[in-house]
């Protein structure tokens, strides 16, 4: 940062004295006018001079002009999202970059008509010097100073039209495009927080719904949630987690509320990144007053594929599950004393067996009494699994 500032620095001092030899070259011109006889002499002399002057920093500056203006470095962005994935950038509009091409084109003109005419300069420059001589005095002398004059202000005028350039007009651009950055960006976060807003208020209409409230139908609700931040995303996963732990056991109409929440998370997550949304959506399947045991077997398995091998014995609390219910998809056969298929009993059993870590395992299977007779049946016990 300081090199860069003292580069700045260095840079705007050089602007700064080539201002002065432009006054410099101006009290030139002042000075050779000064030995005209009479002020009407003198005046017409210095006229030509300043106007010759002015032509010549004209072109030198507009030559520095092309020369200096900035290219648009041009990439392929990727947005990054907040966990980290990448996603294609969405298309926007760009400043107008005609004007680089034009100076593109024009400064490799200029250059290679430059090398290939660089015989035929000389003669050309002592045309125009005689052209403005005869202004100055139509001597030699005035001619030869008319020469220098040409080349002094074109050069002056040059590195003037560069320096600006790359000084000024590059900070100019670069403040517009940070300013229209910036503004893109709030207008994106103004449409997120009013999407998020969204997501959140038909979440709540999902979950604690008033007397007076329209139902929110679940494509509804899977729009909002598909548009919504990753943060809100959590706050709904967890608002909608706590509800159903809390009335899973004695108040499952609540409970069943979750249900469409976690389906709109689960949709909403086609990369399988959180086993979560389908761990919970299964447990609502499950202990739901009329059970799904097939569609939460499904969601067991693919929060089970997602989650992998899990760090903690705890987490096997999916296979847990995913056996009660291949178990309670056999009550009939138990009613019926049959023993369950070899494929069904090898999965229950293998289930059972991942689970035994699962902490107060035993109070479950005293809860669950399905699991003892499922056991008792097909001639298992839980610790020779």
């Amino acid at each position: 940062m300081e090199q860069s500032e003292r580069k700045k620095v260095n840079d705007e001092s050089a602007f700064q004295a080539l201002q002065w030899f432009t006054l410099i070259g101006a009290a030139g011109i002042a000075i050779f006018s000064a030995q005209s006889h009479g002020w009407t002499a003198f005046l017409g002399t210095f006229s030509v001079g300043i106007v010759a002057a002015g032509a010549a920093i004209v072109f030198g500056t507009l030559l520095g002009f092309l020369f200096g203006i900035p290219r648009t470095l041009r990439q392929d962005k990727e947005a990054s999202s907040v966990d980290g994935t990448k996603a294609a950038e969405p298309e926007r509009y760009g400043p107008n970059t005609n004007l680089e091409q034009i100076s593109d084109w024009l400064t490799k003109i200029l250059v290679g008509v430059g090398l290939t005419q660089i015989g035929r300069i000389s003669p050309k420059l002592q045309g125009l010097a005689y052209y403005i001589g005869n202004g100055l005095g139509n001597t030699d002398a005035a001619r030869s100073f008319a020469l220098t004059l040409v080349l002094y202000f074109l050069c002056c005028g040059f590195l003037l039209g560069y320096l600006w350039t790359r000084l000024y007009f590059v900070r100019a651009l670069t403040e517009a495009d940070t300013y229209r950055a910036l503004t893109e960006r709030v207008d994106e976060l103004d449409r997120q927080y009013k999407r998020d807003a969204t997501a959140l208020a038909l979440v709540q209409r999902q979950l604690n719904p008033g007397p007076d409230v329209l139902k929110v139908s679940p494509a509804e609700l899977e729009k909002a949630v598909s548009v919504a931040s990753p943060s809100v995303d959590a706050q709904i996963f967890y608002q909608a987690q706590k509800l159903r732990a809390d009335n899973w056991r004695d108040n499952k109409p609540v409970m069943e509320r979750t249900i469409p929440v976690f389906r709109a998370l689960a949709t909403n997550d086609p990369e399988r990144r959180f086993h979560q949304n389908h761990g919970q959506l299964g447990f609502a399947l499950k202990d739901q007053r009329t059970p799904a045991n097939d569609e939460a077997i499904e969601e067991f398995t693919k929060a089970i594929e997602i989650r992998g091998v899990p760090k903690y014995p705890g987490w096997y609390i999916y296979e847990l599950c995913r056996a009660m219910c291949r178990i309670a998809k056999e009550a009939e056969n138990v009613s019926a004393k049959r023993p369950s298929a070899p494929d069904i009993r090898a999965s229950i059993a293998k289930d059972l067996k991942l689970s035994s870590g699962v902490e107060s395992l035993e109070r479950i299977i005293d809860d669950e009494p399905s699991i003892s007779d499922w056991l008792s049946l097909n001639q298992l016990r839980l610790d020779r699994l």
